[in-house]
């Protein structure tokens, strides 16, 4: 086993095609729990990163939210915000600032997403909070 300039091991397994019998492409070494190892870490990394993700976005809708406070207009803040060079759009900003102003429905909305079977989508949950579906009026019997 070799190990890259990063420090990650290198698997010697090979990856060959099969034959004509339909089962794909095949590990052939001794190391195949190795590899579905290493997969399984990967895979535990990702997600370990989109959890982060969304604390990141919320604390950087903290941020934000105490920046401004800091400023007397919007025109003043958002020129700060420019000067900083932040790799995100007026839009996003906004969104972060209101996730983090409502973040316990927000976080709400986002574990009903996931429990749902949806994919978790901070935009669509912060709308879901600050618009709520509005509920209809119920019929009474004359």
């Amino acid at each position: 086993m070799t190990s890259d300039k990063r420090g990650y091991a290198r698997s010697p397994c090979v990856m060959v095609r099969a034959g004509n019998d339909g089962a794909g492409w095949h590990l052939i070494s001794d190391c195949c729990g190795y590899v579905r190892r290493c997969l399984g870490e990967i895979a535990d990394s990702i997600r370990s990163h989109c959890a982060d993700l969304e604390e990141d976005r919320f604390n950087i809708g903290h941020d934000l939210l105490e920046a401004r406070a800091r400023f007397p207009s919007d025109r003043e803040f958002g020129a700060w915000v420019e000067v900083q060079g932040f790799p995100f759009t007026r839009q996003w900003r906004s969104l972060l600032m209101r996730a983090a102003e409502h973040e316990p429905e927000v976080r709400a909305a986002l574990e009903s997403q996931l429990s749902s079977g949806e994919k978790p989508n901070i935009e669509k949950a912060v709308r879901a909070v600050l618009h709520p579906p509005a509920e209809e009026p119920e019929e009474h019997d004359a």
